[in-house]
């Protein structure tokens, strides 16, 4: 990912032909999403982190997800 929180030492990094450098560094931040490609659980047990998603998920739910997962 890109957005610009160190400048690079040597090279040029463009974006359509327009240095990167040039650019301002609040519109280039808005302009730019990240998905991460890891799973990010927040605290907790797994159960608390899968209802997270569905309040209403039932223990059956919950199971069916994880076999999904291979967890």
């Amino acid at each position: 990912m890109c957005n610009r929180i160190y400048d690079a030492l040597e090279g040029e990094i463009f974006f359509d032909d327009i240095n990167l450098k040039s650019l301002d560094l609040t519109s280039l931040r808005d302009s730019i999403g990240y998905v991460s490609q890891e799973p990010v659980l927040i605290y907790g047990s797994i159960k608390e982190n899968l209802i997270y998603g569905k309040s209403d998920a039932t223990d059956k739910d919950i199971e069916e997800a994880l076999n999904l997962a291979n967890a």
